[in-house]
């Protein structure tokens, strides 16, 4: 079965990323753990030549604050002046039961990156896991009036470009999520998040809340030894 990825517009708190017409899609093949890419990009940054130019994805652990790393794809070379390339690449997803989230950059010849969004400072991201995990974990609040909830990450998730501000509960049964109000315990929150959000709108629809297992704010390790370690430890 393959999943549709989700594509979150995301406010960047860094330099915004140049105004290149960019679209980035992907889907993860749940029997293989094969991530899958589309990239259309209009180059209207470089106008003289283009050798040495090329498009990467920067791949990021979410619930890291692990620098994010150039996901290992074969060269992608940025088209001509004005002109449009799409790219169907692939890559195995590093580590079941994670997400992991993808931007489009442009890589310079002299080594420095640049984020590609359609327009001001937004770009496109993508969310994918192979397995079930989480869109966020951390600690469910809730306003004054009880009707808006929202989630204090971990203290390592360092993606606060991501908006975890407004949730919407509707989707589940209260007795799911209301012993976890306030109650200072991590939980793993589970569902959909939008990719445009319109004024007012949650970002956010849940389908699941449960209590984080293990040390729940644990950092993820750089490495893993088998599947059955990583899922020990974090499932």
């Amino acid at each position: 079965m393959v999943f549709k990825s989700l594509i979150v517009a995301a406010a960047l708190l860094a330099a915004g990323p140049a105004s290149a017409l960019v679209d980035l899609q992907g889907v993860c093949d749940q029997a293989t753990g094969q991530f899958s890419f589309t990239v259309v990009v209009v180059n209207d940054l470089v106008s003289g030549s283009t050798d040495g130019y090329q498009i990467v994805l920067e791949q990021t652990l979410a619930g890291s604050c692990d620098k994010p790393s150039l996901a290992n794809l074969p060269p992608l070379a940025l088209p001509a002046w004005q002109e449009e390339a799409i790219y169907e690449v692939e890559l195995g997803a590093p580590w079941p039961e994670r997400t992991w989230l993808y931007r489009a950059a442009l890589l310079h010849p002299d080594g420095e990156l640049e984020l590609l969004g359609p327009f001001g400072d937004v770009t496109p991201i993508v969310s994918l896991a192979w397995g079930r995990a989480p869109a966020v974990r951390g600690v469910l609040e809730a306003d004054a009036s009880g009707t808006r909830f929202h989630i204090v990450p971990c203290e390592q998730d360092c993606d606060q470009w991501l908006c975890y501000q407004d949730l919407d509960l509707s989707r589940i049964h209260p007795s799911q999520y209301e012993p976890h109000i306030r109650s200072g315990e991590a939980v793993d929150v589970y569902g959909d998040l939008l990719a445009y959000v319109p004024a007012g709108g949650a970002c956010l629809y849940v389908s699941e809340v449960e209590p984080s297992r293990g040390d729940p704010c644990a950092a993820v390790p750089v490495e893993a030894t088998s599947w059955g370690a990583l899922k020990s430890a974090y499932r």
